[in-house]
């Protein structure tokens, strides 16, 4: 059975013509399912040229969720993860648009998304991401497998010392307490909850656990 964007998608499909944009971005979306980069980039170029101004739609995300049934959220993923393989991975898109087969498997969107935070993530090194590009790309695994991997390439990083753990769990100690002391003072000042010489003591304490937070 068919939902009702896709069916909403269809009927508008018959009364546009099959060669302008507006007919190919949602004959795009028709296909989502197994042909998601075809869709980031028909999405990429719509939102770069505002096409969907010429539409009638005043943002694009209304477009998206109006004429596509495609939420905000994906709508994004969509957008970053074509424009970090356009930008990373040029070979690859081109590898992609001169496919004869139109079935060939592609690497999930998901998967491609995780692909881009880890390339943005500095806890992982050149050999790391090389390791997932492979996964993602090459052998097109599923999200759980990917996020499994991130997992256990993060855990095999190398092991802060003892100290620098102890210094930054003390440095996220004096932040809260800083934030929530100078927050109970300002109520008890506001509300008058507390004499005059305990805000001032409160003040001093807030002041002295500012100067330990900035001598780190």
């Amino acid at each position: 059975m068919k939902s009702k964007s896709l069916t909403r998608i269809e009927e508008k499909l018959q009364t546009l013509d099959d060669s302008s944009y507006r007919y190919r971005v949602l004959e795009t979306c028709r296909r989502f399912k197994t042909s998601w980069i075809e869709l980031g980039e028909a999405l990429f170029a719509c939102h770069r040229d505002k096409l969907y101004i010429e539409w009638g739609f005043i943002t694009f995300e209304g477009y998206c969720t109006k004429e596509l049934g495609i939420k905000q959220p994906t709508a994004a993923k969509l957008l970053k993860s074509y424009h970090f393989l356009e930008t990373e991975e040029p070979s690859y898109i081109e590898r992609v648009r001169g496919q004869v087969e139109p079935e060939d498997k592609h690497p999930d969107l998901e998967s491609v998304n995780l692909l881009r935070l880890a390339k943005n993530n500095k806890k992982f090194d050149e050999t790391q991401y090389r390791k997932i590009r492979k996964q993602v790309l090459d052998d097109a695994r599923e999200p759980a497998d990917v996020r499994k991997e991130l997992r256990m390439l993060s855990d095999s990083g190398p092991q802060k010392k003892p100290d620098e753990v102890r210094a930054e769990r003390r440095q996220k100690f004096l932040k809260s307490f800083v934030r929530q002391l100078e927050g109970f003072r300002l109520e008890a000042m506001a509300n008058k909850f507390l004499p005059p010489r305990l805000i001032d003591t409160l003040d001093e304490v807030v002041q002295a656990a500012e100067k330990e937070l900035n001598r780190d």
